[in-house]
């Protein structure tokens, strides 16, 4: 998925389904990307959680339709579902992250969603 404006704040995601014998475990990981240069860290933090909300949400839309609802029944997408926002100039670096609808910025916050990501068989880092 990629932004079509070329000075977009984000400009690609990459997005990653990693499936479990238990609907409530499978995942889909999203990786964010984002030009900050232009930003202070407080309006990036702002504009990172605006797009967290949008995938939190459009993925809650998207599990209740009866197409995907079939084959994945899930009770709480917003916990199957994790958004990495990283910084585009160094992948690694994890600018916050999106897990059960909450935006997290902080050290032990990310620490603690890549714990869940990797127990879960997702991949964190590319």
């Amino acid at each position: 998925m990629t932004r079509p404006e070329s000075d977009a704040l984000n400009s690609f995601s990459l997005a990653s389904f990693y499936p479990s014998s238990n609907p409530e475990r499978a995942l889909v990981v999203v990786i964010q990307t984002w030009h900050d240069e232009r930003l202070k860290p407080r309006a990036l933090r702002r504009e990172i959680r605006k797009i967290g909300d949008a995938f939190s949400a459009q993925f809650e839309a998207m599990a209740a339709q009866s197409t995907i609802s079939k084959r994945w029944t899930i009770t709480n997408p917003k916990a199957n579902i994790v958004v990495r926002h990283v910084r585009l100039s160094d992948l690694r670096e994890t600018l916050g992250v999106t897990l059960s609808g909450q935006t997290l910025f902080d050290e032990k916050g990310i620490a603690n969603a890549k714990a869940e990501v990797t127990a879960r068989g997702a991949i964190w880092n590319w």
